[in-house]
């Protein structure tokens, strides 16, 4: 971790263990500053990429899915 890279790419263009990395940063940045709320908010959302992180490699490895199918099933829809 500490690439400051990160913060010139769009968020909605990083890979999953790039926006890990930034929003862990930013749960101990929250941390430090004893703003608790946005701190676990920040953790959670850790939290949940690192199981997709998990989720899409063991799809993929396990069962050989196609990378596009995987990902179809990590998106939540919009309601």
């Amino acid at each position: 971790m500490g690439n400051k890279k990160i913060t010139k790419v769009p968020y909605d263009e990083r890979t999953d263990d790039q926006k890990l990395e930034s929003n862990w940063n930013k749960a101990l940045k929250f941390f430090e500053r004893e703003d608790w709320s946005a701190c676990i908010v920040r953790a959670a959302t850790s939290a949940e990429i690192s199981a997709n992180i998990y989720i899409r490699n063991f799809l993929s490895n396990n069962y050989n899915l196609p990378p596009n199918y995987v990902d179809s099933l990590l998106l939540v829809p919009m309601v």
